[in-house]
């Protein structure tokens, strides 16, 4: 079940998320389609994508569980998967091997209304690195999803730059030369600051 196929259910199921986590009270956001959602407008979500930090990942599934919510397969090297009325939750705390929820991203977390419902999303910048992170042959949308942050969202450029530098210098670096040569406009020295020298 999608929020496509059933709004008002799906809704329902992240209020219910939103609420679950904050009961267990451990540092989150909610990515994927809804935290770019909250920014832009997009298509609608085909399941909740919960961003945490890996020895929080039992936890967080363990308060779904205790909240109603029913475990499902997952990936102990990346993933914990549970699910609600049809809804998909995946709780994530590793992306592609490359990205973790460590504490700037905990840091930069702000409540924002997703079609009625408060939830805690990564800043903007921070979905920049994801989508960076998990672009992939096998999943080139989220390249785009990261063009479309870069060229709509308010982004705060000194910390696109200063997370970038830490974590994902060469591919953000490549994601706003892209960007430019499409004619997105990107700050003066902003690629040439993430390039070696």
């Amino acid at each position: 079940m999608t929020e496509r196929s059933d709004p008002e259910r799906f809704l329902e199921v992240l209020r219910r998320t939103v609420e679950a986590l904050d009961r267990w009270d451990g540092p989150y956001a909610i990515f994927g389609t809804v935290g770019v959602n909250a920014y832009l407008d997009g298509r609608p979500a085909e399941d909740i994508d919960v961003f945490l930090a890996g020895e929080d990942a039992s936890g967080a599934l363990q308060a779904l569980v205790d909240s109603g919510f029913e475990p499902g397969e997952g990936d102990e090297s990346w993933i914990f998967k549970a699910h609600r009325d049809g809804v998909l939750i995946d709780v994530i705390f590793q992306i592609r091997g490359r990205l973790r929820f460590d504490a700037g991203m905990a840091d930069g977390v702000r409540r924002m209304s997703y079609r009625g419902v408060d939830v805690p999303v990564p800043a903007p910048e921070d979905l920049v690195l994801i989508a960076v992170s998990a672009a992939h042959p096998e999943s080139p949308e989220h390249w785009y999803t990261g063009v479309r942050l870069v060229a709509e969202a308010k982004l705060d450029w000194e910390r696109l730059v200063a997370r970038a530098r830490q974590l994902e210098p060469l591919r953000i670096a490549g994601l706003l030369l892209y960007c430019e040569s499409d004619g997105v406009d990107v700050p003066a020295g902003t690629l040439a600051s993430l390039l070696p020298s």
